[in-house]
């Protein structure tokens, strides 16, 4: 099912870093992703096939507290827009079918880029893709 949070966060940005190129997801939504028993472990993940991206749940802000001006529910969206941000240059790479587009690798880095300059952000490189945009600083705010 469809978050009307994470959805509205693709929306402003595909139009704001992407120009709005890139296809509507069938599906973006909060997973369980960090279930050590199911073998994954990752912050989000873009599914090429069905065209969605899942971001997990641990990062879910609670909006009203966010309203109200709380720093770790703050954290979560900036953490959850930067996840976002990442899943989308995986679909953009895939979309435009770039060689190898699922790593984080040269396609990845060229798609993210020019996001990264509009984002007003440090490039990611080959040492950085697969943690870029950096979250470190919105992590600190919580523990997972």
């Amino acid at each position: 099912m469809t978050d009307d949070l994470l959805l509205s966060m693709w929306t402003e940005i595909n139009a704001a870093h992407f120009g709005g190129t890139l296809k509507p997801l069938a599906e973006i939504s909060w997973l369980p992703l960090s279930d050590e028993e199911e073998g994954i472990d990752a912050f989000g993940i873009y599914f090429p096939k069905s065209n969605a991206i899942a971001i997990d749940e641990r990062f879910k802000p609670d909006e009203t507290k966010v309203r109200a001006g709380d720093p770790t529910e703050e954290a979560k969206l900036e953490v959850t827009y930067r996840l976002v941000v990442h899943e989308m240059v995986h679909q953009a790479a895939r979309q435009r079918q770039l060689p190898r587009p699922g790593g984080h690798g040269e396609s990845f880095i060229a798609v993210a880029a020019p996001v990264a300059v509009s984002l007003g952000t440090e490039p990611p490189t080959a040492a950085t893709a697969d943690r870029w945009p950096d979250l470190l600083p919105y992590l600190a705010h919580f523990r997972l």
